[in-house]
């Protein structure tokens, strides 16, 4: 009987521009998630980005950890100098920034 695969519940693509990393998490951004994201983000940091993009369109979910990581994640941008910003995602992505009153917190970029 043959194994049905299920599709990775996530990744995240990161690519440098100069001293900038932009980061392209997909899937689902949660517990069991969050420390792979935290992982890429040490990694452009520590490797000197000077400024870090994270493109959020391409989440299909994220929870309360999610959330508390880029809220670190600002915070620490804030302390240690470097850019920050933040691409929107789906409209259910974003409901938890609007419930949560983080919206405006975070240095969201609006898409044209």
């Amino acid at each position: 009987m043959a194994a049905t695969l299920q599709p990775p519940q996530f990744s995240c693509a990161a690519t440098r521009d100069g001293h900038h990393a932009r980061l392209k998490p997909w899937g689902e951004l949660d517990l069991s998630t969050v420390d792979a994201l935290a992982r890429v983000i040490d990694e452009a940091i520590d490797e000197g980005a000077a400024a870090v993009s994270i493109d959020l369109r391409a989440l299909t979910f994220i929870d309360s950890t999610g959330l508390r990581c880029l809220l670190k994640l600002a915070e620490r941008s804030r302390r240690d100098g470097f850019d920050l910003e933040l691409t929107p995602g789906s409209p259910s992505v974003m409901r938890l920034f609007e419930l949560t009153r983080t919206r405006h917190v975070l240095p969201f970029r609006e898409v044209a």
